[in-house]
């Protein structure tokens, strides 16, 4: 045996124990020069992946290595973890790519949940990858998701509730004033936000395990439509009605029912 061909394996052993101490710029320097002069060394393009600084330049020596043993299962494993980590990036390909959503705009990017290109506006960053919109919402918890059925179910249930609700505080909300009017707005306040909150139980109950944009605009608007119909019925039957009250109210019914399920 010669001592070049002694010589080689030594070097990637000695790129490999510096990868391993943290020498990653060393190692970066010894691994380079042996795939310049050994481009046939697929152990080499495996580790120059393995201490790469970039995903490009991770993916471009991965698939290098399995050009040149394409069972590796190592550089298999290396280039499934990046696509999972980084998303998948679109490959090289004769047509050009465009944005599903925006069709003006090309791209290099897909989906990589769906496949779908898409431009940099329009990608999520997700724990598995980059994903486009659609999917990022698909994949939403449960929790979030809210079929018709049960969103018309809050609305009409939030409704009824909040027209119990303004009717008890319109009526009876100006005993608060006795106080005063510097009390009497903190304690409209405080008896809206029970009520607010009351009534987004209330919901939670009817519709469970249901949170987000769609039950809080369901009982926020219920809440405030249920107050201003019983604020109308007052004022067409020329009843006692407190305009302050009423927008303190609803401005602290809604506010506490929103938070209650967020």
């Amino acid at each position: 045996m010669t001592r070049e061909s002694t010589e080689k394996p030594d070097r990637l052993t000695e790129a490999i124990a510096l990868a391993r101490a943290g020498e990653r710029v060393d190692a970066q320097r010894q691994l380079r020069q042996i795939t310049e002069e050994e481009p046939d060394n697929v152990a080499a393009w495996i580790w120059r992946a393995d201490v790469a600084d970039g995903s490009a330049d991770k993916r471009s020596f991965l698939s290098e290595a399995l050009a040149l043993e394409p069972s590796n299962l190592e550089a298999k494993l290396a280039l499934e973890r990046l696509d999972a980590r980084e998303g998948a990036l679109a490959q090289p390909a004769e047509e050009i790519l465009f944005c599903t959503v925006h069709p003006s705009r090309e791209t290099m990017l897909r989906c990589n949940r769906c496949g779908r290109p898409m431009c940099t506006d329009c990608a999520v960053r997700h724990p598995v990858g980059l994903r486009c919109r659609d999917c990022v919402s698909e994949t939403r918890s449960p929790i979030y998701q809210l079929s018709g059925r049960d969103g018309t179910l809050a609305a009409l249930t939030a409704l009824v509730m909040g027209l119990i609700a303004g009717g008890v505080m319109l009526t009876f909300g100006n005993l608060l004033f006795a106080f005063g009017l510097f009390f009497g707005l903190i304690l409209t306040f405080i008896v809206g936000g029970i009520l607010g909150r009351s009534v987004a139980s209330v919901v939670g109950r009817v519709v469970p395990r249901k949170r987000g944009s769609t039950m809080v605009w369901a009982v926020g608007g219920g809440l405030l439509v249920g107050g201003l119909l019983v604020a109308g019925a007052l004022w067409l039957f020329n009843l006692p009605l407190n305009f302050v009250l009423l927008a303190v109210y609803l401005i602290s019914a809604t506010t506490a029912a929103a938070g209650s399920l967020r």
